[in-house]
């Protein structure tokens, strides 16, 4: 009842369907930077090599700076500043570049370079080295 409720409202009002539209830009902006922050981190950073014991562990080696990771928070400031520069989501107003692509796709390939070169060159931790691949034991 607590979801459902509420979802009705929602559905029943006319100015949540005029603002469907904001809705959807601002998940595709959501969605770009975010994209670009796994992608760059899992494949270019990490190269594939995670320690799945240490993502769950507190204490482990994924605990960057007093739980933040910086290069991520300055890629979400980057990737917000390029995607409302290509295509305001509430206003509707769109450069000229957007013309030629959309917001989200530019956004993501940004997002994806500031996350490489921070992660690697700007602020720079332990788990983020480069590490030897890890050998896996035939089971026998």
């Amino acid at each position: 009842m607590g979801t459902t409720v509420p979802t009705i409202f929602l559905l029943l009002s006319s100015t949540f369907y005029d603002a469907f539209g904001s809705f959807i830009a601002v998940i595709s902006f959501i969605m770009a930077v975010l994209g670009g922050i796994v992608v760059a981190d899992y494949f270019f950073v990490k190269r594939q090599r995670i320690s799945i014991r240490d993502l769950y562990d507190t204490q482990g080696s994924y605990t960057y700076w007093k739980g933040i990771n910086p290069s991520a928070v300055l890629t979400v400031v980057i990737g917000t500043i390029v995607y409302w520069a290509l295509y305001n989501p509430l206003t509707f107003e769109a450069s000229d570049f957007f013309l030629y692509t959309a917001a989200g796709i530019p956004t993501y390939f940004v997002a994806l370079v500031t996350y490489y070169v921070s992660s690697k060159y700007i602020f720079r931790f332990e788990v983020d080295m480069e590490r030897p691949p890890v050998e896996l034991k035939e089971a026998k």
